[in-house]
């Protein structure tokens, strides 16, 4: 399936028992990755722009409203096909969400918006996936981090932990007060925070205490969760931009060949970055 919009219709039209299951679709309260522009003067950005933007060295970047317009237009075809529930993708201001919501509803989306809710575990983590998403982060939250992180080693990562609890139950309540219908965790197998998350709302008593993340130094992603065969990457081994080929599952490790002169290259995971 080259969409979701396809593969919502097949489920429902074609499978025997498709009328049986229940079908989620993603949201973008922020807009498609594969929507949002680099912005060259932030100045032209309209209010609505403004509070899905965000801003990565010293770059800012945005969903236009037309772009932004597109994706809810799309979001309601896949609704219309017989999605029963939307669930969002990560945000970091629940202002995000809630005008999200607004927006589905003014153009005759009314099934459920779940928010889907990435913790704060670590440092690294969080830069790295409000970087490659694109993802909005309210200057109060990113001083703070910068704040924690240059807290002696140990000391930060248990400074950071405890204010992805914090953050997570404020940004929670918010929602939920909101009017969101549930709560959807992204736990990435890590379990302290969510737990910490759901002590802080009232939905458990304690269950922080009881949580062991003693393998969480174990874990390894397998292949690669930012680059894929056909991306375009950049990187400081060439000039330019270049096409991934090959992929290794295992390692990450990618073949690539070189836009200028068309020489492949064989890098390392980390050695290069997918370009939007």
């Amino acid at each position: 399936f080259t969409c979701a919009l396809d593969l919502v219709k097949f489920i429902r039209e074609e499978l025997s028992f498709g009328k049986e299951l229940g079908v989620s679709v993603a949201g973008y309260p922020e807009g498609h990755p594969n929507a949002i522009s680099e912005i060259k003067d932030p100045s032209t950005l309209t209010d609505t722009e403004k509070l899905r933007a965000s801003e990565f060295n010293g770059i800012t970047y945005a969903c236009l409203d037309a772009d932004y317009q597109k994706e809810l237009v799309y979001l309601k075809e896949k609704v219309d096909a017989g999605s029963d529930f939307i669930i969002t993708q990560m945000f970091f201001d629940a202002t995000v969400f809630l005008q999200f919501v607004q927006d589905c509803r003014a153009i005759g989306i009314a099934c459920p918006i779940v928010p889907g809710i990435m913790c704060i575990n670590a440092y690294a983590g969080f830069v790295k996936m409000t970087q490659f998403c694109k993802t909005r982060v309210p200057p109060a939250l990113r001083s703070k981090m910068d704040e924690l992180n240059a807290l002696p080693k140990e000391d930060a990562a248990n400074a950071i932990k405890q204010f992805g609890i914090d953050f997570g139950v404020e940004m929670c309540q918010q929602l939920l007060d909101g009017g969101a219908p549930v709560l959807h965790f992204y736990t990435l197998n890590l379990e302290k925070v969510v737990y910490g998350v759901m002590d802080g709302l009232g939905l458990s008593q304690n269950a922080v205490a009881a949580t062991d993340e003693a393998d969480a130094a174990l874990q390894a992603a397998k292949g690669s969760a930012w680059a894929r065969v056909g991306d375009i990457v950049t990187s400081p081994q060439f000039e330019g931009e270049g096409t991934v080929l090959e992929m290794d599952a295992a390692t990450a490790q990618a073949k690539i060949e070189v836009s200028a002169d068309k020489s492949v290259v064989t890098l390392e995971k980390g050695q290069y970055t997918k370009k939007f």
